[in-house]
C-alpha cells in the first residue's frame, strides 16, 4: 500500500485548528476549549445580548491563559472567564462570546483567527453578528432542553446524527425556551480501535505534522526493548501487532479488521480528535484504493466504501462544528475513546497493562483525552498548582526530549491514573476494595468523574472505566462491578447526601445501560457460559453483577423519590422505568433514557428496531426483589425460586416503554423512484412506532412539571435512509421523531 502523505500543508490553515467549543460552563464560570496551530495568550470575554440574542450588549466576564503545547503545530487552551465582580449569570438568557489571540506582538479577533486563504468563510454563529452564544439552563424545569447521544465512528453507516442538533439549534437559536442548552456525550467520541484504514493514513501524516517528531513505540518486551515508528507501522497493517504485542483484544475471534488500523501514537489519538471535530484539518481529496495501490479485491473495496463514508462524515463536520461552539457540552470516556474492551475485566487489564505497547497506547489514548476532553470537563483540575498542571510539565518535558523515557513516562501515566508495575513481573497493580479488586491508582492523579451544579438540577457524570470492581477468587475473565464500592461512594453517594444539592432534580450520565433488553442479557449469560467474554463485550453490562445494581438503587432511593439516567453505547434509543418500593412504603421512580448511535447504526440494531423484535422477541414487565445488607437483587422467574433466607428489603418492577411517532418525514428529495418508494414504505411501517431506535440518533430530554405532576420526556431525532451518501448536506437528510413519555409520580420523600 501506497504511504505517500496526504496534501495538507499546515501553514496554510486557519490560526484555529479546531474549535472553539464550549465546554463546563455555569452561573460562575463560562469556559471555552480551542486548538491552535501556533502559541498564543487567548483572551475570552462573554458579552449579555439584547432582542433575543441579536445585539451585543456589555461584556460581563472576561479572562485568559496561555496554550500549552502539545507539538510544534498544536498548541491546546482552554480558557475561563468569570465576572471580576462576582456577579453570576442569568439561567435562560442568550449570552454572546468572543475571543483575541495574541501571537507574539500580533492579535487577532476570533473571526480573522478562524480564516485563511484556504478558507476566506468560516461560519460558527447563527446569529448576523457572528458571535457564538450559548444559554444556561433555565431553573424552571419546564424550559430545560438537554441533548445526549454516543458513539461517532467516522466510517459507520448512515449520516452523523450530531449533525441535527445544528439543525435544531439554527431554528430555535433566538429562543431560549427551546432552544437545547446543553449536550452530553457519552461516549466513543473517538475509535482508537475499529479505525478506517483511510482514517488512519490521514491521521499518521497529520500527527506528524501537528507534533513535530516521531514518537518511537515500544514493541519488544520488558527485557528485550525494541522500539518502531509510526510510519513503520502503516494503516491496514497493524493486526498482528496490536493483537500479540499490544495485547488488545478487539482483534480477537476471527476479527482482527477491527485493529487493522488500530490508533498507537500520542500523535494520532491527537489527530483523531480533530478530525473527528473540525472539518479543515482534512486533506481536499482522499485516495482511491487504485491510487493507493491496494492490495486484494476485498482491501480496495474496503477502502473505497470507507472513503465514501469519510466524505459522508466531512460533509456534516461544518454543522457539528458550530453545534459545540454554541451548545456547553460535557463528555465521558467509553472504552473505544481508548480501545474496545478497555478495562473489560481483570484478564484485559493484565494481558494489555502488562505489555510495553498495550501501556503505552493506553497511556497516549489518556493524555490526549486529558487534552482535548477532560481539561473542559473539570477545568478547575488543571489550574495552576493543580493536578492537570503538573501533568502538562511532564507533557512540556516529553516535548522538549522528542520521547518518552522511563522517568517521563512513569509520571505521565502517574498523573494520569495508570496503576504502578509490579518490580518481579511488570504487570498491573491491583489493591482489595471491599470483596473485589481495584486497579490501584496514585491520590494524585486526575479524577474522570464530576458533577454540575445546573440550577434546577444536579447532573452527575460517572466513569465505569477505571474504577471498576474485579471479584477476588474469580477468573480473569469474571464480569467486574462497573463501580466499585469505593467509586460509587466517591461518585454518586458523595454528591446524593451533600446538603448543597438537596431538593434538585438528579441526573446521572452513565456510559453504558443501567438496565438493558432482556433479549441482549440472555446474550451475554449465554457468552458468559460459552466463555466468549470479549465477543460481546461481557462485561459491559450492569445486570451481569446484580450486587453493584442493588447497592446503586438503594443509594439513589435512600435521598430521593425519582431520578432520571441518561446512557449511551448499546447502538439503540430507547426508555425503560424501573419503580422501586421499600417496605416503609416509601418508593422511587427511576427513568432511563437511552441515546445511541450518533454514527455507528447496525444491522441488528435496526432489526431491534422492526417490528421483528416484537412479534418474536417482546419485552415483558419484570419484577426484581433485594435486600440492603448485603445489597442483593434477584429478577423473579415466572416460579420463584428464592432461598427461604432471602427475605426482601425492597420491591421493583421494570418496564420497557414503547416510543409514540411525533413526526415522519416522508419527502423524498432526491429521485422518486421504486427503490425510494421500498425504502419510505419500510420505514413508515417497518418501523415506526417501536420500543427502540436502532438508526442513527440524538436525543433531546426535557421536562413537564406542574403542582401535582411530573413528567419525563425524550425526543428522539432519527434518520432511517438506505441510501445516506445522496444528500449534499445534512439539512437534507429527512427526519423522524419519536417520543417517549414517563410520569414520575411525587410520592413521599424517603429519610
Amino acid at each position: 500500500m501506497v504511504n505517500d502523505p496526504p496534501e495538507l500543508n499546515i501553514d496554510r490553515l486557519p490560526l484555529v485548528l479546531a474549535g472553539p467549543m464550549l465546554r463546563h460552563t455555569t452561573d460562575k464560570i463560562v469556559t471555552v476549549w480551542l486548538a491552535l496551530r501556533l502559541p498564543a495568550r487567548v483572551s475570552l470575554q462573554v458579552y449579555s445580548t439584547r432582542d433575543r440574542g441579536n445585539t451585543i450588549d456589555l461584556p460581563i466576564a472576561n479572562g485568559s491563559r496561555k496554550t500549552v503545547t502539545v507539538g510544534t503545530s498544536l498548541h491546546i487552551v482552554t480558557v475561563t472567564a468569570t465576572n471580576p465582580d462576582g456577579k453570576r449569570l442569568n439561567r435562560g438568557e442568550i449570552y454572546a462570546y468572543d475571543l483575541e489571540f495574541t501571537v507574539g506582538e500580533t492579535k487577532y479577533k476570533l473571526a480573522a483567527a478562524l480564516v485563511s486563504a484556504e478558507y476566506p468563510s468560516v461560519c460558527i454563529s447563527y446569529f448576523h453578528h457572528n458571535l457564538p452564544t450559548f444559554v444556561l439552563p433555565p431553573i424552571d424545569l419546564n424550559r430545560v432542553k438537554i441533548a445526549h447521544g454516543s458513539c461517532r465512528k467516522p466510517h459507520g453507516d448512515g449520516q452523523d446524527a450530531l449533525a441535527i442538533l445544528d439543525r435544531i439549534l439554527a431554528a430555535n437559536a433566538d429562543t431560549p425556551d427551546t432552544r437545547p442548552q446543553q449536550l452530553f456525550l457519552t461516549g466513543d467520541q473517538i475509535y482508537g480501535d475499529d479505525v478506517a484504514s483511510p482514517l488512519l493514513w490521514v491521521a499518521t501524516h497529520l500527527g506528524a505534522l501537528i507534533l513535530g517528531w516521531d514518537e518511537k513505540l515500544p514493541i519488544g518486551t520488558w527485557d528485550r526493548p525494541k522500539y518502531s515508528t509510526l510510519q513503520e507501522l502503516p494503516s491496514g497493517e497493524r493486526g498482528e501487532i496490536a493483537t500479540k504485542v499490544g495485547g488488545f483484544t478487539a482483534g480477537l475471534h476471527r476479527k482482527r479488521s477491527k485493529v487493522n488500523s488500530h490508533l498507537f501514537g500520542l500523535s494520532e489519538y491527537c489527530a483523531a480528535y480533530l478530525l473527528a471535530w473540525s472539518p479543515i484539518v482534512w486533506p481536499k481529496h482522499l485516495p482511491s484504493a487504485a491510487q493507493m495501490d491496494c492490495s486484494g479485491s476485498k482491501i480496495a473495496a474496503a477502502w473505497d466504501r470507507e472513503v465514501a463514508d469519510m466524505y459522508s462524515f466531512i460533509q456534516s463536520l461544518w454543522a457539528i462544528r458550530r453545534v459545540l461552539a454554541n451548545t456547553v457540552t460535557y463528555s465521558i470516556f467509553d472504552d473505544h475513546d481508548v480501545s474496545d474492551d478497555w478495562n473489560l475485566n481483570q484478564a484485559w487489564c493484565l494481558r494489555v497493562l502488562g505489555k510495553p505497547l498495550g501501556r503505552r497506547v493506553v497511556s497516549n489514548a489518556l493524555l490526549a483525552y486529558s487534552l482535548f476532553q477532560a481539561w473542559g470537563n473539570t477545568p478547575a483540575q488543571f489550574e495552576p498548582g493543580m493536578i492537570g498542571y503538573q501533568l502538562f510539565g511532564w507533557l512540556e518535558e516529553l516535548i522538549y526530549t522528542r520521547g518518552y523515557d522511563e522517568s517521563i513516562e512513569r509520571e505521565i501515566g502517574r498523573y494520569l491514573g495508570l496503576p504502578p508495575r509490579q518490580p518481579d513481573s511488570n504487570l498491573p497493580e491491583f489493591r482489595i476494595d471491599g470483596e473485589d479488586l481495584i486497579l490501584a491508582r496514585d491520590p494524585q492523579s486526575l479524577t474522570w468523574h464530576y458533577a454540575i451544579d445546573c440550577g434546577g438540577y444536579l447532573a452527575i457524570v460517572c466513569d465505569t472505566r477505571t474504577q471498576r470492581g474485579y471479584p477476588q477468587n474469580a477468573k480473569l475473565t469474571a464480569p467486574p462491578r462497573l463501580l466499585s464500592k469505593s467509586g460509587l461512594k466517591d461518585q454518586i453517594t458523595t454528591y446524593l447526601n451533600s446538603d448543597l444539592f438537596q431538593g434538585k432534580e438528579i441526573l446521572i450520565i452513565l456510559p453504558t445501560n443501567l438496565f438493558g433488553l432482556k433479549a441482549i442479557d440472555w446474550v451475554h449469560h449465554h457468552q458468559i457460559g460459552r466463555g466468549k467474554i470479549f465477543a460481546t463485550d461481557v462485561g459491559d453490562a450492569w445486570n451481569i453483577r446484580l450486587d453493584a445494581v442493588a447497592e446503586l438503587l438503594d443509594r439513589i432511593a435512600r435521598t430521593r423519590d425519582r431520578a432520571i439516567v441518561l446512557t449511551g453505547d448499546i447502538h439503540y434509543a430507547g426508555a425503560m422505568e424501573f419503580t422501586y418500593r421499600d417496605r416503609a412504603n416509601n418508593s422511587t421512580k427511576i427513568v432511563q433514557f437511552t441515546a445511541s448511535p450518533c454514527k455507528n447504526e447496525e444491522l441488528l440494531a435496526r432489526l431491534l428496531q422492526s417490528k421483528l423484535k416484537t412479534w418474536f422477541l417482546p419485552e415483558f414487565r419484570r419484577s426484581c426483589v433485594g435486600t440492603f445488607t448485603p445489597p442483593r437483587m434477584q429478577w423473579q422467574r415466572l416460579f420463584p425460586d428464592l432461598h427461604r433466607d432471602f427475605k426482601p428489603d425492597w420491591w421493583g418492577k421494570l418496564r420497557l416503554v414503547r416510543s409514540k411517532l411525533v413526526k415522519v418525514d416522508k419527502s423524498t428529495s432526491i429521485g422518486d423512484n421504486i427503490l425510494v418508494r421500498l425504502s419510505r414504505l419500510i420505514h413508515i411501517y417497518f418501523y415506526s412506532e417501536s420500543e427502540v431506535i436502532g438508526f442513527n440518533n440524538l436525543a433531546i430530554v426535557s421536562w413537564k412539571r406542574d403542582d401535582l405532576a411530573i413528567v419525563a420526556i425524550q425526543d428522539v431525532y432519527w434518520i432511517a435512509d438506505l441510501d445516506y451518501h445522496k444528500y449534499n448536506s445534512a439539512d437534507d437528510v429527512p427526519l423522524s421523531i419519536s417520543r417517549y413519555q414517563i410520569a414520575m409520580e411525587k410520592t413521599k420523600m424517603l429519610p
